[in-house]
């Protein structure tokens, strides 16, 4: 059984765990104020991609998950740079990301989102590495866990 209450968040409260069927006491669920939920609802920065470079273009756009504006920009940069030179920068922003998380920095919100635009130009960049006759060396996978 699931109990919700109204939050900003839509946040629910298990009663019972689907696994085991044992009862959860509401006593050892915290909820969080407002000031402690600030860090989501802080918005991406707004980047004027127009004035960097296309490098910072495409690491800008991993690094703060803007997955509107990730396919245009590796369209841009394949005029530009190699397709595993875009793929090299795209990884080191990934890096980055995994590196803010470790320190706090950044949350599972930002991970994620910046883990849908890693996703979004690595579907666009594959395409351009196979009919650059480049074999993959593996497989690359992205997973999230849901409730």
């Amino acid at each position: 059984m699931i109990s919700s209450f109204n939050s900003p968040l839509n946040l629910h409260l298990i009663k019972k765990c689907p696994i085991c069927s044992a009862d959860y006491q509401q006593s050892n669920v915290q909820v969080l104020d407002e000031n402690e939920l600030g860090f989501l609802k802080e918005k991406k920065p707004e980047i004027d991609y127009n004035k960097l470079p296309i490098e910072k273009q495409l690491y800008d756009t991993i690094l703060y998950g803007d997955e509107e504006n990730v396919l245009e920009i590796v369209d841009k940069s394949l005029k530009q740079l190699e397709a595993l030179k875009i793929n090299d920068i795209l990884i080191k922003a990934l890096e980055e990301v995994g590196i803010k998380f470790k320190k706090k920095e950044f949350y599972l919100p930002q991970v994620l989102s910046s883990a849908k635009s890693m996703s979004i130009a690595f579907k666009r960049l594959k395409k351009e590495l196979k009919s650059a006759g480049k074999k993959p060396k593996g497989t690359l996978l992205f997973a999230t866990v849901e409730n």
